[in-house]
């Protein structure tokens, strides 16, 4: 796919884990979809995170969005773990006071454009990134992760 065939819902597939069903794609074959693209495009939703960037953290496929505002415990960053193609929004929502959709829409293209042939860095932030799910994104590493966070005393 070229850039100028994205569509707003999404870049490196056709459907996402959450809405895996019986009737729908398998896991198996979801996974295999998606590491088909060189680059998931991730556009704020319904939260400024989509399952999507950790999915393709753990597949090596580098991600293209948004400058994250809401930081995570361990950090995720621009140029280190994803392409930043627009500055931060102030919600968390694909909405920027002042600047239009086809504004936004054009960001992402150039971003595209500019970086789909740095193989430097596209090797780089993939790397990173499989070296972050290992760490910190495998089920067993979220847990641990929790419990050096969690207080359980606050539940007493």
């Amino acid at each position: 796919k070229t850039a100028y065939e994205i569509y707003q819902c999404d870049w490196s597939s056709d459907v996402c884990s959450s809405d895996l069903t019986e009737d729908g794609y398998f896991r198996e074959t979801y996974y295999k979809k998606i590491n088909e693209y060189a680059l998931t495009l991730s556009l704020n939703g319904g939260g400024e995170w989509c399952i999507r960037d950790f999915e393709s953290m753990g597949l090596g496929i580098p991600i293209i969005r948004s400058e994250a505002k809401t930081p995570l415990h361990k950090g995720i960053y621009p140029g280190q773990n994803y392409i930043a193609a627009t500055p931060p929004s102030d919600l968390a929502f694909l909405i920027y006071p002042g600047i239009s959709l086809p504004q936004i829409a054009e960001y992402f293209i150039d971003s595209i454009e500019k970086n789909i042939n740095n193989d430097d860095l596209l090797t780089s932030i993939s790397k990173n990134n499989i070296e972050y799910f290992d760490k910190y994104l495998l089920p067993n590493k979220i847990v641990d992760e929790f419990f050096k966070v969690f207080d359980p005393s606050i539940l007493e």
